[in-house]
């Protein structure tokens, strides 16, 4: 045994316990063929005559080069290969305390195609390699560590302990494949790289726990607890550059760009924190039907500060087939890491009143230069109400139904905004100092949600024959909207155009509308000593786009959708199951895009 609670009052045994685990994911293709031009621009202000004569010149080219429409983007999932192993084990010390352990290790190779660059997009393509642009392609070669150590057991007074060590490591580094630093050109030509480093990020945390818990009730059948824990955590950050190639601009007279930068040495970051924590939990019963919890945790952040947290719920036993329950707490999360530190650049080029120069496009750091220049306060952290409510029925012997409905408010949400740039008087004005950069965005604070919904689950179980048919009917019912102001940069006015900037439309679209708002599964279980099928419906509910533009990228709603899954077991032996089966049998997709407008000129049409 490793984890949960200790064997006690009777022998524990030493285990040790391996898993291994592998799975591959290819490439799902989901595009379209593409319809817009590959070698020509056609100019914004062209006239009809000219904009088909441009087409019909570039469709001439498309043929003598045989260019194919209907490879150039998967538009679907990238390929992964999943590898890991897990390692348990548990140690008995005597009769009233044991050792426990976890090793893991995950590597999750992948590959995802980045978006075509096309040969009309002259300043980004070296001709010499890439006569008929290039498909990027993006490679991550993550790798996650984890080991979890203890010791655990009860004293003589009935005090149950755990001292707990736990460390994991994330590493992610990243490689642009089948692409070019077009500002090679001119120095390199054909021996121009087409594969590059782009450097490497790495989260690491340590977690050390102390745990006390005991039962208070001497009455047999009443619930009586106390717990009571600290606890002590260090988190690193590291952003490692890529390749000098991979970001460097060898053009000095910006005729061409970065097609994809990677990280540079002005994004490396080395940074950590400590977090310190205790908290306090007491459940009792009152007089056999009334069922009380209260809870309190404190958390002091060594970059951030201290937050009191606390919550209490209750059950009360209506009788034995009905409960109700209830719950209410504040919440509070804390600026991870990378919100704080993380940063990237593109480096590409401008046209100002046809004078073409080097320029920057930057998702700064928070506490950066031109982060302060924008007057972006220092990121505060998301603090959270929840209200919950529901009930607990039997209905019968064989069913169980539980209801729960629930209201949560988040204030002060962080989100990435969109790129104030140089088109706005106002950020010319503070991007001054700041001469390369013409476009910044940033981690900020700056909307408020709430969500509200419903759970409903049934729960059936019926012996027939020497068989069990297990059902269940479950449904999620939810909505999330944003309240009050959505928060401006503090050197720039709060009206529409840089509050749409900082969180448009289009992202609040995805953030009310992304997300199905109902689903609901029904399943059926079939068992048998050794033979058992299971059937899943699930029913996906509407889901929507809003764009920034409605008046050039029209909004778009999608329809519910039902995936039917299908699996067979077989149990031969106690200690081997078989299982076979497939998702969404029936091959269900989703609505195609409907407007032609919206699919990237034919490429997405999901």
């Amino acid at each position: 045994r490793a984890g949960g609670e200790p064997m006690l009052g009777r022998v524990a045994r030493t285990l040790l316990n391996f898993c291994a685990d592998f799975r591959f994911n290819d490439y799902t293709y989901r595009g379209g063929t593409y319809t817009g031009t590959v070698y020509k621009n056609i100019p914004n202000n062209a006239t009809p005559t000219a904009a088909a004569k441009l087409k019909a010149e570039d469709d001439s080219l498309v043929r003598v080069n045989n260019f194919d429409r209907t490879k150039l983007s998967n538009a679907g999932s990238p390929k992964i290969t999943r590898i890991g192993a897990l390692l348990n084990g548990g140690y008995p010390i005597g009769k009233k305390a044991e050792l426990f352990w976890t090793a893991a290790v995950n590597s999750r190779p992948s590959r995802a195609n980045a978006g075509y660059t096309y040969p009309k997009n002259a300043n980004r393509i070296n001709p010499l390699l890439f006569p008929n642009g290039f498909l990027s392609i993006t490679r991550h070669k993550p790798i996650d560590i984890s080991g979890i150590a203890g010791v655990k057991g009860e004293t003589a007074n009935g005090w149950r302990w755990e001292l707990t060590s736990a460390y994991g490591n994330s590493t992610d580094k990243y490689y642009q494949d089948n692409t070019n630093n077009a500002t090679q050109f001119y120095t390199l030509g054909k021996d121009a790289p087409t594969s590059f480093d782009l450097g490497t990020l790495t989260y690491g945390q340590l977690t050390n726990n102390l745990q006390f818990s005991k039962s208070l009730s001497s009455e047999p059948g009443r619930s009586s607890n106390i717990s009571m824990g600290a606890e002590w955590r260090f988190e690193h950050y590291r952003i490692l550059p890529g390749e000098e190639s991979g970001y460097t601009n060898y053009d000095s007279l910006a005729r061409k760009q970065v097609a994809y930068g990677g990280w540079s040495p002005d994004n490396a970051v080395n940074n950590s924190r400590n977090v310190g924590s205790a908290y306090i939990d007491f459940e009792t019963e009152i007089a056999r039907r009334f069922l009380v919890d209260m809870a309190a945790r404190y958390e002091n952040y060594s970059d951030f500060g201290g937050n009191l947290a606390g919550k209490i719920a209750a059950r009360y036993k209506l009788s034995d087939a009905l409960s109700i329950r209830g719950s209410v707490n504040n919440g509070f999360r804390a600026p991870s890491v990378p919100q704080r530190y993380y940063s990237t650049t593109n480096r590409g080029l401008s046209n100002i009143r046809g004078v073409i120069s080097a320029s920057i496009s930057a998702l700064f750091r928070n506490d950066s230069p031109v982060a302060q220049a924008f007057g972006i306060p220092n990121l505060d952290a998301e603090r959270s109400v929840n209200v919950s409510g529901g009930i607990t029925a039997s209905l019968g012997k064989t069913i169980r139904m539980t209801v729960d409905a629930y209201w949560i408010q988040i204030k002060n949400r962080i989100v990435n905004s969109g790129g104030f740039d140089t088109t706005n008087r106002a950020v010319k004005e503070i991007l001054r100092p700041f001469p390369e950069v013409t476009s910044a965005s940033f981690y900020v604070n700056a909307i408020n949600k709430k969500n509200k919904g419903v759970d409903i689950v049934l729960n059936g179980n019926w012996k027939i024959k020497k068989a069990n048919l297990l059902a269940t009917l479950a449904g999620n019912f939810t909505q999330t909207r944003l309240f009050g102001d959505i928060k401006a940069a503090g050197k720039l006015a709060p009206d529409s155009i840089n509050t749409n900037i900082l969180f448009n439309r289009e992202a609040r679209g995805r953030l009310e509308h992304g997300q199905p708002d109902s689903k609901i599964v029904f399943s059926l279980n079939y068992k048998t000593n050794k033979f058992g099928v299971l059937v899943r419906n699930t029913r996906f509910g509407e889901t929507g786009t809003r764009f920034k533009d409605p008046d050039f990228n029209p909004d778009e709603n999608f329809s519910p959708k039902i995936l039917t899954d299908l699996s067979f077991s077989y149990t031969p032996k106690s200690w081997l199951t078989i299982t076979a089966g497939a998702n969404n049998i029936l091959d269900v997709y989703p609505d195609p895009i409907q407007d032609i407008r919206n699919t990237s000129e034919g490429v997405n049409i999901y």
